[in-house]
């Protein structure tokens, strides 16, 4: 599976995670590497986006680089 592939289905499996709701996630894979960026309202949110992404097939790591706070404006 290649890193595209491996993006698409964690972006898929936040999208209804109700601890998400509100965030502004980046998602980027590499070579099994999952990196998080961006901003979520609370820490269970950080540490839930996290617990997703490795839980899906194929993720060997985690890099959680999210940050707490409001979500920024368009």
């Amino acid at each position: 599976m290649d890193s595209g592939r491996r993006t698409s289905p964690v972006r898929a499996r936040m999208v209804d995670e109700a601890l998400l709701k509100g965030s502004d996630i980046s998602v980027d894979t590499d070579n099994h590497v999952v990196t998080l960026k961006g901003t979520v309202t609370a820490r269970a949110g950080r540490a839930r986006a996290g617990v997703v992404a490795m839980k899906t097939e194929g993720v060997h790591r985690v890099v959680n680089r999210l940050t707490i706070g409001a979500k920024p404006k368009a």
